[in-house]
């Protein structure tokens, strides 16, 4: 496996931790690119 997602439900995420926690990660030592993604679940501020 090359790339995962890792797929975390939250209430609310502002836009600048979204652009800051949602950035890929590339573990080198084990060749797997790691692709964060939040998921809101509440309603829109």
């Amino acid at each position: 496996m090359t790339e995962i997602w890792l797929v975390l439900f939250i209430e609310s995420v502002d836009e600048k931790n979204r652009q800051r926690f949602e950035a890929d990660y590339i573990d080198n030592a084990r060749g797997v690119t790691v692709h964060p993604k939040f998921v809101q679940t509440g309603k829109d501020q």
